[in-house]
């Protein structure tokens, strides 16, 4: 063999070895990716469970336990509140009872019969009858002691690639498994923050990854069980978009004086709310309510709205509301207040409640709403403007027990205040409407917006301090300090500013020009109508706002 040949031959039996190693290599690659991995147990990342207790898997996620009592799974009370019940179910802990109010009426169901139990501080319920009542569905699995319960708005989808397996981490070298799925085979699929990856859980519960290509989303959805809804008669509605003006009444006595203000705002409302009931200290309520007062505005036309305050105080609102037969007293005695003046309706306005307490509100909205919309009297509640601090405020569930919820986008500075400002400028209203319909999930048919009449007279930097006046005695004060009156682009209001006595004065000015734009966004959003605080407080040339924006 000459010198050329042995080095093709050379080269030849290099490459051949490459190849064949290249082969090998990739052979040990494949084998590995299908035979290699390795399948955790449910003991390694699971929850630790105690006898008798069960993981349960929601929205691939671990929430919570089941137990088994004589051969029954249950479930915790809420997993099954979440979303297949819609919290229609409300442990009232000082009766020992779960109360099931729907929107017609209030069962109540002992705790340690065969429906419910408490264990270890929790409540739970019978997994059968979820399923019966609400169509919970949900599925045991004995081996790993998981219950797996899919929710209501799980994405469905079908495994179609062979040897997909539910990855421990979303990447595609993880060996870790959870189980393997076959193709063909149903499972709950949810977005994730890695592209390319889903997380998913099997009907077994068994939870981990898989890529966007080795399933195929269904539009299969899970049907959820609804009690029996309630619709108030349309004779029973104001009739047009609501024209709301509450008012603050301060006796019992129907004055020339409580008239005249509403008498002064014509044919421009078609609401008005006195501030009649107020809870007491004994949980029950304070009345100013006036039967010549109703008589008068049912004659000129009008609604009567009563509303129910708080007096702004948490501790007593806590104490009454989660006590159950005062919480349920309180309804009925609203509910004979409607019956005994013929009022329209109730207007709740609870503030400042904490978080504990806004639980019990929930609970006390529903119950009165029982009471008042099935007898023929409409239910409306205030509630602040969506924000970090009241983010657990549950307006989602006011929007649906009530016929109408008020979002009172105002007071955006306040006494007290650090920082001077408008009381509610254009991007503050524009947001609270934003946040209420796409975030919170009020329906635009039952969302009023509330408006204020008043503003906020500004004294001072370093001692800031600021007085709440109506919109004559603003404009009046501002003619007689000749303070300069400019446009604010920013919050879309008038403002004047000047030095009184060595004082700085500033006023983001209410007027028909800044009513004008808060009733176009109304309309322009299609909401039930708008909410004035208060009466007395506005001006006339307002008005011509509501003439050009709501009757041309």
């Amino acid at each position: 063999m000459n010198k050329i040949k042995k080095q093709v031959f050379f080269l030849a039996a290099a490459a051949a070895l490459i190849v064949i190693s290249l082969l090998a290599y990739l052979g040990v690659k494949v084998y590995h990716y299908y035979y290699g991995m390795l399948r955790m147990s449910a003991g390694e990342y699971a929850p630790v469970l105690e006898a008798g207790e069960y993981n349960i898997v929601y929205k691939g996620e671990y929430k919570n336990k089941a137990i088994k009592v004589d051969g029954q799974i249950y479930l915790d009370l809420d997993v099954i509140n979440e979303d297949w019940a819609e919290e229609m179910l409300f442990y009232a802990e000082d009766i020992q009872k779960v109360l099931y109010t729907t929107p017609t009426e209030m069962t109540e169901n002992e705790i340690d019969r065969d429906d419910f139990k408490k264990w270890q501080g929790r409540i739970y319920m019978r997994a059968e009858l979820a399923k019966e009542m609400f169509g919970t569905q949900y599925k045991v699995n004995e081996e790993d002691q998981m219950v797996a319960v899919q929710a209501p708005e799980d994405t469905i989808a079908e495994v179609i690639k062979s040897d997909t397996y539910l990855l421990v981490q979303p990447d595609e070298e993880e060996r870790n498994y959870t189980a393997k799925l076959k193709k063909g085979e149903m499972i709950s699929v949810y977005e994730t923050e890695t592209e390319g990856f889903y997380l998913a859980m099997n009907e077994l519960g068994y939870v981990g990854y898989v890529t966007e290509d080795q399933i195929q989303k269904t539009d299969t959805k899970l049907s959820r069980k609804q009690p029996p809804a309630l619709e108030m008669p349309e004779d029973k509605l104001p009739g047009r978009t609501i024209s709301l003006a509450f008012q603050q009444v301060y006796s019992n006595e129907f004055t020339a004086e409580v008239y005249s203000e509403i008498e002064s705002a014509g044919y421009y409302i078609n609401v008005v709310s006195p501030t009649w009931f107020k809870l007491n200290e004994e949980g029950g309520i304070d009345s100013l309510a006036n039967e010549n007062y109703v008589a008068w505005a049912r004659n000129q036309g009008l609604q009567v709205w009563a509303l129910f305050d708080n007096s702004f105080d948490d501790e007593l609102t806590y104490r009454v509301l989660s006590d159950s037969a005062k919480r349920q007293a309180l309804a009925k005695e609203l509910l004979q207040y409607c019956e005994k003046y013929q009022l329209h309706g109730i207007n709740v306005d609870f503030e400042e409640m904490s978080e504990k307490t806004d639980h019990y509100f929930i609970q006390f909205l529903r119950e009165l709403s029982i009471e008042l919309r099935t007898n023929g009297y409409l239910l409306s509640a205030d509630c602040l403007v969506p924000s970090e601090w009241t983010s657990y405020y549950r307006r989602d569930i006011m929007g649906q027990l009530c016929d109408y919820v008020i979002v009172m986008a105002y007071d955006e500075h306040y006494s007290g205040d650090t920082v001077a400002g408008s009381t509610s400028s254009q991007q503050f209203t524009v947001s609270a409407i934003y946040n209420m319909l796409h975030e919170e999930g009020v329906s635009k048919e039952k969302l009023i917006l509330g408006v204020p009449y008043y503003t906020r007279i500004w004294m001072g930097l370093e001692n800031l301090r600021s007085e709440a006046v109506g919109m004559t005695s603003a404009k009046n004060f501002i003619e007689q300090n000749d303070l300069t009156v400019t446009y604010d682009k920013e919050t879309g209001q008038n403002y004047a500013e000047g030095m009184v006595d060595g004082t700085l004065y500033r006023i983001w000015i209410e007027d028909a020009a800044s009513m004008k734009w808060r009733l176009k966004l109304m309309k322009d959003n299609a909401l039930a109508g708008v909410a004035a605080w208060s009466l007395g407080l506005e001006s006339d040339e307002i008005w011509t706002a509501y003439e050009e924006v709501l009757f041309s």
